[in-house]
């Protein structure tokens, strides 16, 4: 009887161990996994955001979705291709993990993420134009994250889920509400919108808090970690942006 209570004892140690380190899994966030294969996209987008198609980039940088307008930056969901990638220094990563600390819920990346945001450092415009900025994609399931920004000037975080839908404003401000709790819901005629056979555009920008929300269709090829074959997919994207630089608000 004895040695089987022990055998039993020990069934349960190995059953609470388990449980234990699923429970780290969770709680540390181990399911993201980094998005380091390239993006290619259809950029049927860049019209519902007022993307100019770029003079501006050199051989070396294939900088489609770039502006050096001031007040239109470009869009973020890609890294720069063929930029040069720069260490950030502990005061950078210290603006950058701050702000998405203040406006993304951190169940949506964790420290592995964070440490491995790369940098990136170039310019534009005959260099005229320098920026300084930091980028990393990660995965969850299929859904596509994406946090980059220019330092100084702003933070993007996205979240894109595949399938071709389009969201309501109502439903739009609640999924934004559960990435970013301090998000404040505001009337439906706030937003400006485009809806087209081909895409739609959400937008809302909130020059008080320095806010700027966007949603629409993402049409692209996807190659997704632990898988050797591409994709062709698409994605209903929401951007949530932080703006640190007035000048650059749209």
């Amino acid at each position: 009887m004895s040695k089987f209570i022990n055998l039993g004892g020990s069934c349960l140690l190995i059953v609470a161990m388990l449980l234990f380190f699923q429970l780290v899994t969770v709680a540390t966030g181990i399911e993201f996994r980094l998005f380091t294969d390239r993006i290619t996209l259809s950029f049927s987008h860049k019209p519902y955001l007022g993307l100019i198609p770029s003079a501006l980039a050199t051989q070396k940088l294939r900088s489609e979705i770039r502006c050096a307008l001031p007040k239109n930056p470009g869009d973020y969901f890609l890294r720069p291709t063929g930029a040069d990638t720069t260490d950030l220094t502990d005061s950078e990563r210290i603006e950058f993990e701050d702000l998405l600390e203040k406006i993304i819920s951190p169940e949506y990346y964790d420290t592995t993420i964070l440490k491995s945001v790369t940098g990136y450092d170039y310019s534009i415009s005959e260099g005229s134009i320098h920026r300084r900025e930091y980028y990393v994609a990660y995965v969850l399931g299929d859904t596509i994250y994406v946090i980059s920004g220019w330092l100084g000037k702003f933070l993007s975080f996205y979240r894109a889920v595949p399938g071709d839908f389009r969201l309501t404003t109502a439903e739009l401000q609640k999924e934004v509400q559960n990435l970013s709790p301090p998000y404040t819901l505001t009337s439906e005629r706030n937003f400006r919108k485009i809806n087209e056979e081909r895409n739609y555009l959400q937008e809302y920008v909130d020059y008080e808090n320095m806010t700027r929300i966007r949603n629409y269709l993402i049409y692209g090829t996807f190659i997704f970690p632990g898988k050797t074959k591409s994709e062709n997919r698409s994605y209903n994207l929401i951007e949530i942006t932080k703006f640190i630089d007035k000048e650059v608000m749209p």
